[in-house]
């Protein structure tokens, strides 16, 4: 119900179903990359963890645990968005127009940097067929956010960074209607209910 139609993948293996191997990039690349995501994660943590909880000295060691958390969870991935990429270019061609068609659905179902997200974004955005049928702008990022991207993060300052993260281009701001929301999918996913849920939350 939530993912794109044709390839019917479990959202919690998302990371794990599509990983394809990647021989075109060499380590130094991937360790650039890396170290260029892992500086952008810090400053959003600490950018973000201020502006909810301010910058108090009593407050300082609970704030740096649930910095220190939030990188923790981030940096689980490891994956670049070329690596990213690679994995969406096998899904294409496991699923030809799969980014086409303005009537299929994507989720990440467990967010870490939001980065599946935001390249799926900048898929249906760039699509030829999607420009046709939205030639307008805010109008076709409007559909892709209400229509077509699902998205649930497990704890509330990863949602934050997540939010700010994939809606953090120029024009984000004027996104009225998008689903992506706290929620941590995993022990609903455990006991059974995650389905319920996901019902409640997306409609």
């Amino acid at each position: 119900k939530y993912l794109c139609k044709e390839c019917g993948r479990n959202p919690l293996a998302t990371s794990n179903s599509m990983q394809v191997t990647n021989d075109t990039y060499g380590a130094d690349l991937k360790k650039r990359d890396a170290q260029k995501l892992q500086k952008q994660l810090e400053q959003k943590a600490d950018r973000l963890v201020t502006q909810e909880y301010g910058d108090y000295s009593i407050q300082k060691k609970t704030l740096e645990t649930q910095r220190q958390d939030a990188l923790a969870h981030l940096s689980e991935t490891g994956q670049t968005a070329a690596e990213v990429n690679e994995q969406f270019d096998t899904l294409e061609q496991e699923n030809p127009g799969c980014f086409d068609d303005p009537s299929k659905t994507f989720a990440d179902l467990y967010m870490k940097s939001g980065l599946y997200i935001a390249e799926i974004v900048k898929r249906l955005f760039n699509s030829d067929s999607m420009k046709q049928t939205f030639p307008d702008e805010a109008q076709r990022l409007q559909h892709i956010f209400e229509h077509q991207v699902y998205g649930l993060a497990p704890t509330e300052i990863i949602y934050q960074i997540e939010l700010h993260f994939i809606l953090g281009f120029d024009g984000g701001e004027l996104i009225e209607k998008h689903h992506l929301r706290q929620c941590d999918a995993l022990p609903l996913a455990k006991d059974g209910t995650l389905e319920a849920k996901l019902d409640s939350i997306f409609g």
